[in-house]
């Protein structure tokens, strides 16, 4: 048996992650008020949130309760009192913040 090929996908992957690398990640993040760490920028597309290395570029799903929490917070400082309030309400009604 032979080495298996690596598909279209896994190549333009690949690739893109070896460009996302050369970027200006100081840039990305003030342009789209990304979270971020020394390793990952985080990013939430289609209703998931990803994380994205920033040494490698893989883009990851991610699922972490202090990072949502972090970005709820940061929603409702923007928002209205009037809005908070209604928000937080239905946070607890629909439990979407988990129990601590």
């Amino acid at each position: 048996m032979g080495q298996v090929r690596p598909s279209n996908y896994e190549i333009m992957r690949d690739r893109m992650e070896m460009e996302f690398i050369k970027y200006d990640q100081a840039k990305m993040i003030q342009k789209f008020s990304l979270q971020h760490d020394a390793d990952f920028l985080y990013i939430r597309f289609a209703g998931r949130e990803y994380r994205i290395g920033r040494k490698n570029g893989r883009v990851e799903w991610y699922s972490d309760v202090k990072a949502v929490q972090a970005h709820i917070t940061a929603i409702q400082k923007a928002m209205s009192p009037r809005h908070r309030k209604t928000q937080t309400q239905s946070a607890v009604l629909c439990d979407i913040r988990g129990e601590q």
